[in-house]
């Protein structure tokens, strides 16, 4: 999915783009009433069954905007069932149900609708891997995009020169504004053949490879069939003029990858043109992110009046050959980063949507830094910080649809900022080998071209490729970053040379993502352990905490020692000190008095009651064994009549 903008804000994005580079602008967010979704927590009648091939057969009548259509389903049977759900817009008419199965062949079957689904009778009661195989004949006037590819629906347009200009894009509302199908990520068609019928004039272009056209006169009907697994707002189609430019582009495998782009006549020369710049993106993911996925296929481009989208092997382009303030066209390296991101790794559930959107927009930072260096890359990723909200999780645990994931930029920029902090903590080594195992979890699928390198993934298959490449626990990680909305914040205090950091984290989750404090000219990482640290800064130096800004968190808190704390003329010692993890007190007692010993931390709260009892005079030791206590400074009190004293005590871990 795209950058998005309420239509309100249009005049101020204009002026916004003269101060920071579009590339680095917030995704607005832009819906429009629906009353369809896609995804959700699937209910029975459609979890009992897994789709293995559609066969899409659509006349478009471009006169009356409406399309006459019959769809094949063959699906493949996970429990017994009797009622076969697809969904299907409402407003489209479904005239027939038959039935194509071994037993019955071309009956007739009864069906009904309600809420946006086709619910259909079978001839008898299925069995666990049965096949069920269905043709829906329909027909009517699908839903119109007011506003693509944000609201999903048929784009009609009419191009420069008056011809007509059709297509779809559906992400959010899905697949079955057009065509009956069952509407949910989880379930990929392992293929797909696609019949488009069209007025003669006009070339139809679609996913896959083209097999046949074939003339009725005044009417063509155009074969497309995609060999791989597909989601299915990624089917599509593109209705125009176009002629077809053939690239030439050497994969890093060796084999030649059909490339083509489908463009208007005014536009082929500027496409030609824009080739080499376009090939560079492509180079860049594959260098990366491994070997484009669908080389089997085409690598391919179709021109289309709105801005884009991640049609698998064709993508949607609209930028009108437009460089950014960073020297790339933003649509194309973002909408080719789905390939990889999206089309090649589909997430299961839209609540795990960021493994598309998160790494698509952390692919663009990551071509910035590799074209013009590490300050443009921080550069673009403080422009793509300025936009999170935190208000929702970016992977909620719980299913859900796309209208709720893509009703912020989180799952955008936050999912980008996500990874910086990652790639920090893991390091460039661990964090680039971790990108490409995540697109291909073995090396040896990276040679594979039948479909089956194709996967759907969850956050969790994340976090474990993460914790088997980078070698870390990071349970922490993700629970804090991905399964809830708020940041972590850094609380630290300096005492003398003593600058103490905390972490202070949502429903005080475990977190130990560790720190760099600049001091003078000098950068140290500091290790959190238990969440807490310290550093010494010598007097007259300066520090600044995450001076490069790679950790996502929310602003830094400045606390100070409570006065109670502060030491007193009444002495006591301690050694060792700094300590790891236990320490000796040591204090002298003029008379026999009443003692009461008690540690303090930095935030002055009481962590532990070490004494309080009567104590005769002389010499007393108490030990402490920390044990069990985050690193950090403390501070022991100690009361005895009048006497008040206290130290500072240093845990390192």
């Amino acid at each position: 999915m795209k950058i998005r903008f309420f239509a309100r804000q249009v005049l101020i994005l204009f002026i916004l783009t003269s101060i920071v580079p579009l590339a680095a602008q917030p995704r607005f967010v832009h819906h429009l009433y629906r009353t369809l979704d896609s995804g959700g927590p699937l209910i029975n009648e459609q979890s009992a069954y897994d789709v293995l091939f559609y066969r899409l057969n659509i006349s478009i009548d471009t006169t009356t905007r409406s399309i006459t259509a019959g769809v094949l389903v063959r699906a493949l049977a996970l429990d017994t069932l009797s009622i076969f759900v697809l969904d299907l817009n409402s407003n489209l008419v479904v005239d027939s149900v038959n039935w194509k199965g071994y037993q019955g062949y071309n009956n007739i079957l009864k069906f009904s609708r309600l809420s946006g689904r086709i619910w259909i009778t079978l001839p008898y009661l299925l069995q666990k891997s049965d096949t069920i195989s269905v043709i829906v004949s329909y027909h009517g006037v699908p839903k119109v995009a007011s506003n693509p590819p944000w609201d999903a629906g048929f784009v009609w347009k009419r191009t420069k020169t008056g011809e007509i200009w059709a297509g779809v894009a559906c992400e959010e509302e899905g697949a079955d504004i057009w065509w009956p199908c069952k509407d949910h990520p989880s379930d990929e068609p392992d293929s797909v053949d696609l019949f488009f019928t069209v007025p003669g004039s006009l070339e139809c272009v679609s996913n896959g490879k083209l097999l046949e056209v074939i003339d009725h006169g005044s009417i063509r009907t155009f074969h497309w069939y995609v060999t791989q697994p597909i989601s299915n707002y990624a089917i599509t189609f593109y209705l125009g003029p176009f002629q077809k430019i053939s690239i030439s582009y050497q994969s890093v495998t060796g084999e030649m990858i059909p490339s083509e782009y489908w463009f208007l006549p005014y536009n082929i020369e500027k496409a030609n043109q824009f080739s080499t710049t376009f090939l560079k993106d492509l180079r860049f993911f594959e260098e990366v992110c491994g070997p484009f996925p669908f080389r089997a296929e085409k690598y391919g481009l179709a021109d289309a009046p709105y801005w884009g989208m991640e049609h698998q092997t064709i993508i949607a382009y609209g930028n009108d050959f437009a460089l950014n303030s960073y020297g790339f066209d933003y649509i194309h390296l973002h909408e080719l980063a789905h390939e990889w991101w999206g089309n090649l790794v589909t997430a299961k559930d839209w609540s795990d949507v960021w493994i598309h959107e998160g790494f698509a927009t952390y692919m663009e930072a990551l071509f910035v830094e590799r074209t013009l260096g590490f300050t443009k890359y921080k550069s673009y990723m403080a422009g793509l910080r300025n936009s999170i909200n935190n208000i929702n999780p970016v992977a909620p645990l719980e299913s859900t649809t796309a209208l709720n994931m893509f009703s912020s930029n989180d799952v955008y920029n936050k999912g980008a900022w996500i990874l910086h902090t990652l790639r920090h903590y893991l390091g460039d080594q661990s964090f680039f080998r971790l990108v490409r195992r995540l697109a291909y979890p073995d090396s040896a699928m990276e040679s594979v071209t039948n479909g089956k390198q194709c996967r759907l993934a969850t956050t969790d298959d994340f976090h474990q490729i993460a914790e088997q490449w980078g070698g870390l626990d990071l349970d922490w990680f993700f629970n804090v970053y991905l399964r809830q909305a708020a940041l972590p914040k850094i609380q630290y205090s300096k005492y003398d040379t003593i600058l103490t950091l905390r972490w202070v984290v949502p429903n005080n989750l475990p977190f130990s993502l560790p720190i760099d404090v600049q001091i003078g000219a000098e950068t140290v990482r500091v290790d959190m352990y238990d969440g807490s640290g310290i550093i010494n800064v010598p007097n007259g130096k300066t520090f600044n905490i995450d001076p490069d800004r790679w950790i996502l968190m929310a602003p830094a808190q400045l606390l100070t020692v409570s006065n109670e704390l502060v030491m007193r003329d009444f002495s006591i010692s301690v050694y060792p000190n700094p300590f790891n993890p236990a320490t000796t007190i040591w204090y002298d007692l003029p008379k026999t008095t009443f003692v009461s010993m008690k540690l303090f931390d930095i935030l002055g709260r009481e962590v532990a009651s070490l004494k309080n009892d009567l104590e005769s005079s002389g010499s007393h030791i108490v030990k402490w064994d920390a044990t069990n206590y985050p690193a950090g400074l403390y501070f022991c009190r100690i009361q005895a009549d009048d006497f008040v004293g206290t130290e500072k005590l240093i845990l390192l871990k």
